[in-house]
């Protein structure tokens, strides 16, 4: 099937490309929007423009935001706003943030009320929220309709699009339980949904932490979350897919800002944008670099009357950035699933002093032994493990402190902590190295 699939998508891309589109859609919409992702603009459009409105929809919802945007660019005005308007809520913000402003006035022009006020507070809630991640593609019942009713209800719904839960609401409209739907065919057909509902359902609201909800999501074991307004009425859920997809996105994101990169940078960003938004962390950096040659400058007499030293500077210095940036790994995860609280960070301090106190002592000893069998020298072992235990104490207490107090002061706690990292373990590397090594100078 699957050769099959790739030797369709590479003949006559644009007459044919359609024609396989159609047959997967229904099996594999992820598939074939990844392969819509791959062609050409031009390609993409023409294909998607031969297939049905809801063909296009479904496609859309699976392709990458910026491939989507740029489609809809390419479509009349009015159709594009029809689709936007058709999409889930989170997928439309997230492309209609991506159009020029020329478009987005356009398009609002063209959108319904109803559906601009959708996009509107889809764009209102914050960047990080369960309201910006909520899908309407969700089933709700009355309170006192029967089993069968449901039943019937559901044989309706095609199986890809078959939700886990069904929600139950009272007169006023207000979320009363839910029903697993796996579980529903094996209740009597002339009992009503309200008798057999679950009615402690976790709900939140639009307002809610993505990480929050994560982690009401991990404790509950629940597929999907509803989301409710202020008077208990449901406005959308937020499934594990699209957390999931969201939460891939953001590790994507601090991969990028903790190094220094802008969060919204792509590889078809154009050179001068990605120019300005990796030029400041970059001077930055090279601050922090220069402090570091500040330490070495510091001790150049030192180095010139004993030369081995320079060799296993980038030793002590390397040992105690890859603690630290393990430490920082630790502590961001931590943060992300809310394990940290006030009253527990002094405890993990301590215990990843503890921690990198020992493994110190064992990096210093292996590292200690190298450089005795090397250059036959106790004092030079002496000053490495010195050396090597207080900067990977240092710099783990740093992967602690560093993210703790950015989220303390407001800051993102990945926003480039590992450069600070990486300076701290140069500088307390170099600084405990070379000064154990000046206390020692008359036994090198």
């Amino acid at each position: 099937m699957e050769i099959l699939y790739d030797n369709y998508m590479n003949k006559n891309i644009v007459d044919k490309s359609y024609k396989v589109l159609e047959s997967f859609i229904e099996t594999d919409p992820f598939r074939a929007a990844e392969s819509l992702d791959k062609l050409t603009i031009s390609e993409a459009t023409s294909s998607l423009l031969k297939l049905e409105k809801e063909d296009i929809i479904t496609l859309l919802n699976n392709m990458s935001y910026e491939k989507a945007s740029q489609v809809l660019e390419r479509i009349p005005v009015k159709k594009a706003a029809s689709i936007l308007s058709k999409l889930d809520s989170y997928h439309s913000a997230k492309i209609f943030m991506d159009f020029s402003a020329q478009l987005k006035a356009n398009i609002v022009k063209n959108l319904t009320k109803k559906s601009a006020k959708a996009l509107s507070e889809s764009l209102d809630y914050p960047q990080d929220s369960a309201g910006r991640i909520m899908h309407s593609g969700y089933i709700t019942f009355y309170i006192g309709v029967y089993v069968r009713d449901v039943i019937k209800k559901l044989k309706t719904v095609p199986k890809k699009k078959l939700p886990p839960y069904c929600y139950v609401v009272g007169k006023d409209q207000k979320l009363v339980g839910l029903i697993k739907v796996r579980d529903l065919f094996l209740y009597p057909r002339d009992l009503k949904v309200g008798s057999i509902m679950t009615v402690k359902v976790p709900s939140v609201s639009p307002f809610t932490d993505r990480q929050e909800l994560l982690h009401i999501m991990k404790i509950k074991k629940y597929l999907e979350v509803p989301i409710v307004d202020n008077n208990k009425i449901m406005l959308g859920v937020v499934d594990t897919e699209s957390l999931i997809e969201t939460a891939e996105q953001e590790a994507s994101e601090d991969m990028q800002i903790l190094f220094g990169a802008s969060a919204d940078e792509k590889i078809s960003t154009p050179i001068s944008q990605k120019i300005g938004k990796r030029i400041g962390w970059l001077n930055i950096n090279l601050v922090t670099a220069f402090l570091a040659v500040i330490v070495i400058a510091f001790f150049e007499g030192l180095i010139s009357e004993i030369p081995v030293l320079a060799v296993f500077l980038p030793v002590v210095a390397g040992q105690g950035g890859n603690a630290g940036i393990q430490t920082l790994s630790v502590v961001l995860r931590a943060i992300i699933m809310k394990e940290i609280e006030p009253k527990n960070a002094f405890a993990l301090v301590g215990k990843e002093t503890v921690v990198s106190l020992i493994n110190g002592i064992l990096i210093g000893l292996i590292s200690g032994a190298v450089i005795w069998f090397w250059q036959e020298n106790i004092y030079l072992s002496l000053t490495i493990f010195v050396a090597m235990i207080v900067n990977m104490v240092a710099s783990c207490i740093a992967g602690v402190i560093i993210p703790l107090s950015m989220k303390r002061l407001g800051y993102d706690p990945a926003q480039s902590s590992g450069i600070f990292i990486t300076m701290i373990s140069d500088i307390i590397g170099f600084a405990s190295f070379l000064g154990c090594a000046y206390l020692l100078r008359n036994f090198l």
